[in-house]
């Protein structure tokens, strides 16, 4: 268990806090800071340890891999729906969705992913090149 799923980390969290409306650059800073909620202190610190312009390419690397788990945990859901029943209705803004019985909360389902994608980080992390890994600050380990 992560720190952050100890903590019980929920939607409200990775909400942005600065703009009032629902788009991708949004989408980017709710992934962003869901997997850094999730992420332990050990890599959080070796990571952004790093010079700016590597950092941000691996922080870019795990937003995407967030965002990949994201859809196929979505893209299940819906899959898994459809073989259960649902169907596709009309929404207000015109685009289908499932029947409101099978809707879930995105944000519940990226919070899902981000933790299973932070799980991952410290394996990520140790596979890096040993330039990379040099330039980290180095985590004692307590014995």
């Amino acid at each position: 268990m992560t720190y952050a799923s100890a903590i019980g980390i929920t939607a409200r969290d990775i909400q942005p806090k600065n703009v009032r409306t629902d788009s991708n650059p949004n989408n980017q800073n709710k992934i962003r800071r869901a997997w850094v909620l999730h992420c332990d202190a050990d890599s959080a610190t070796r990571l952004q340890s790093l010079p700016q312009e590597t950092k941000f390419m691996l922080y870019e690397a795990i937003d995407d891999e967030v965002n990949d788990k994201w859809l196929e945990i979505m893209r299940k859901h819906i899959a898994d729906s459809v073989a259960a029943g649902a169907k596709f209705v009309m929404d207000s803004v015109g685009a289908d969705r499932l029947e409101d019985e099978y809707c879930v909360d995105a944000d519940e389902q990226l919070i899902q992913a981000a933790e299973i994608i932070a799980a991952s980080i410290p394996e990520f992390i140790e596979s890096l090149p040993a330039a990379i890994k040099k330039q980290m600050a180095v985590i004692e380990a307590v014995v």
